[in-house]
């Protein structure tokens, strides 16, 4: 199916052609003619290479004709728009050909520069390196909230158990706190067992809603804590404890601090690079800088 749609609007000739195949569950251009323009405004033309990266796997028919007559609608609309503002802005072009310079040259340098990190950054960071940036940096790393290592149960009220969980849970054992998680999982209890350092905010989500000095005591006291809600038993035991303020174990900081020492890296190889292009200009003599625009003298700084 093709549709062709002709206006005239501001005196440009718009032209719309949308050669369309059909197939039971996916939408393709198999009757498209390579090279043919779908749209035109103008002098400006838009091509089925311009935009097919919009159509994603997947998408009906009904969904990929309407994704590209938006396409479509939207930039005709833009063309018509920009070649209006062209011929009635009255400040001018030349500001807005400085900015599209601005911006292709910082475009450029950005696409190129990642380009040059991408095929020499060392990206192997070892532990030693990890260690000895912590060490150096320890106060960078404080921790927001405190750290806990807890063992929690939600259990039914009247649960055959509940006598043997609370014992093992007042317990510091780790073989004891490992004995609750095989019943929980036995019996199918919800529970949760956090053997490393956990932000005390996801332990506190898994009980129920608690009073400001319950908070309080299970952020600053290791030991057992019960509590009950809708039928429910909470049991928690807080084996180990890092308060607020503390410093944020190695571990837990290791991968900020591998993007800190391979962001140092980038910015060393960008360094380099950015004064090797510029002694090699000043070696070739490519710089010049005014020494006295009023005099209107050049000199060349090699």
């Amino acid at each position: 199916m093709t549709v062709y749609r002709k206006f005239i609007k501001c005196g440009l000739i718009i032209s719309i052609s949308l050669p369309i195949l059909f197939s039971c569950r996916d939408f393709s251009f198999t009757s498209y003619v390579r090279g043919e323009s779908i749209a035109s405004v103008g002098d400006s033309e838009l091509y089925y290479e311009d935009f097919k990266s919009i159509f994603v796997p997947g998408l009906t028919a009904e969904d990929s004709v309407k994704l590209m007559r938006a396409y479509v609608d939207n930039w005709v609309k833009n063309q018509i728009k920009a070649r209006f503002a062209e011929e009635h802005y009255d400040g001018g072009l030349a500001d807005i050909e400085k900015m599209v310079e601005d911006y292709r040259n910082s475009l450029l340098i950005f696409k190129y520069e990642n380009e040059y990190v991408h095929n020499r950054l060392d990206t192997s960071v070892t532990r030693a390196e990890i260690d000895d940036y912590y060490i150096k940096n320890r106060t960078d790393f404080i921790l927001p909230n405190p750290l806990l290592k807890a063992v929690a149960v939600r259990i039914p009220n009247g649960f055959r158990q509940e006598s043997a969980i609370r014992e093992l849970a007042r317990s510091s054992r780790a073989d004891n706190l490992q004995d609750i998680v095989d019943i929980a999982i036995k019996n199918d209890l919800d529970y949760i067992q956090h053997r490393e350092w956990t932000d005390y905010g996801e332990i506190i989500s898994f009980l129920p809603r608690l009073s400001q000095q319950q908070y309080h005591e299970i952020q600053n006291k290791t030991g057992f804590y019960e509590f009950s809600e809708g039928g429910y038993r909470f049991m928690l035991a807080v084996n180990d404890i890092l308060p607020e303020g503390g410093i944020m174990p190695v571990n837990m900081a290791s991968a900020s601090i591998r993007n800190i020492i391979l962001n140092r890296r980038s910015a060393d190889l960008l360094k380099h690079f950015e004064d090797s292009l510029y002694n090699s200009a000043m070696k070739r003599g490519d710089i010049y800088i005014k020494r006295d625009p009023v005099a209107d003298s050049v000199y060349n700084l090699e």
